[in-house]
């Protein structure tokens, strides 16, 4: 029963992420991926390096560091050091990434 339960984590972990590579926006890329580590990361703080992130939503650092920047302006998220982030408004990257008010989901 646990090995099912692992695959079936897998499973569901691989859907999610074809469906927020589907997402053509970079900004909504990025809110639907931060919206899942937080959903998933113990403590609060999400502990990826820029890099890290750029490559698990198939978009160039640059890009990323763009639009976290952007979101921090806005408040919806908080940069706390290097590789650190935390987020401050989960409704708001809720609303930006597409998905509903009852769990982190993408739109394709």
């Amino acid at each position: 029963m646990g090995l099912i339960r692992m695959v079936c984590t897998e499973l569901d972990d691989a859907e999610e992420k074809v469906m927020m590579l589907g997402i053509r926006e970079p900004r909504r890329r990025l809110a639907g991926f931060l919206l899942l580590r937080d959903h998933r990361c113990l403590g609060g703080e999400i502990s990826l390096k820029l890099e890290d992130i750029a490559a698990s939503v198939g978009l160039r650092p640059e890009t990323v560091s763009r639009n976290l920047a952007s979101l921090e302006r806005e408040g919806v998220v908080k940069r706390l050091g290097r590789g650190r982030l935390k987020v401050m408004d989960p409704e708001a990257l809720r609303k930006i990434s597409g998905g509903s008010a009852d769990a982190p989901q993408y739109e394709v």
